[in-house]
């Protein structure tokens, strides 16, 4: 339990940091999904279907390009964020 909380603080604390001007992130459940992944495995770098999987589920059937809209949302929103792209592979939080 302790590791979660630690884990939703970090969440809280980064979208804090990245807050510019005190103006609001507002961040769609995707978006926030997707960064609560990211800061749970830092570093770890994820499929295009990694990362589906993980924030859309296994019975999703689309295109895997919505993964890169998703992360072009989420950079923009906050854009201090360091989420590599890893050509023809997919994405990584450094």
């Amino acid at each position: 339990m302790e590791k979660s909380n630690r884990l939703f603080s970090a969440v809280f604390n980064i979208i804090h940091e990245q807050n510019q001007n005190n103006k609001e992130i507002n961040l769609t459940t995707l978006e926030f999904d997707l960064l609560y992944m990211f800061l749970k495995n830092k570093n770890k770098q994820f499929s295009r279907d990694d990362i589906l999987t993980n924030i859309w589920g296994d019975n999703y059937f689309g295109n895997e390009r919505v993964v890169d809209d998703l992360v072009r949302r989420l950079r923009k929103k906050m854009p201090k964020l360091n989420v590599n792209t890893i050509y023809g592979f997919g994405y990584r939080l450094t």
